[in-house]
């Protein structure tokens, strides 16, 4: 039987598009310093006039993979099982989730046509299914995993301390961990 991961998409496989957007919006680059976990806190009182622009706006338009993704997710794709398990809700605007599950499923799609429609799961809380290998970039969607991935991002340094993660840097670390004979 092959063992099972769940891989979180945005900012772990996509070369992300939400700062993109809210510096283009802003008109100027985000210091990453002053924000907590949540990109949306560069806004500040400008943030309902943000949201109110995302009508016009798909996150995923101008969003990539980043650098060795796909041929390591493709190889991981054929030894493991492997599931994209994302989070979907915008809590600040419910209107809009409709609209972004829409183009986070047409991104995959595009991007890894050879993830089965049945290996996506679109969901807020990631510890509600158990998995072997977790590779996410926020440490408490990591909990229901026997091996936990947590990839390096701007806004988990301090839980890349945690001594129960391996941390990864990029795509050619995981396959390194995941893909090497033996394993």
């Amino acid at each position: 039987m092959k063992k099972t991961i769940m891989l979180d998409l945005d900012d772990v496989v996509t070369d992300g598009s939400w700062k993109q957007e809210i510096e283009n919006f802003l008109g100027e680059k985000i210091n990453m310093q002053e924000i907590g976990y949540y990109l949306q806190e560069a806004l500040k009182e400008r943030k309902q006039e943000f949201y109110d622009s995302l009508d016009d706006i798909n996150m995923y338009h101008n969003c990539g993979l980043r650098e060795d993704a796909y041929e390591t997710i493709k190889k991981l794709n054929e030894k493991y099982d492997l599931y994209i398990v994302s989070s979907f809700a915008i809590n600040d605007i419910p209107s809009r989730v409709g609209e972004h599950l829409k183009n986070k499923y047409e991104f995959i799609y595009h991007f890894l046509p050879f993830i089965s429609q049945s290996h996506i799961f679109l969901m807020n809380d990631k510890t509600k299914i158990h998995y072997d290998i977790g590779i996410d970039d926020k440490l408490s969607n990591l909990k229901s995993c026997e091996l936990k991935l947590l990839y390096r991002a701007w806004h988990n340094e301090k839980d890349c301390e945690n001594e129960d993660v391996t941390v990864v840097n990029n795509w050619k670390e995981i396959a390194k961990l995941l893909l090497e004979e033996g394993e």
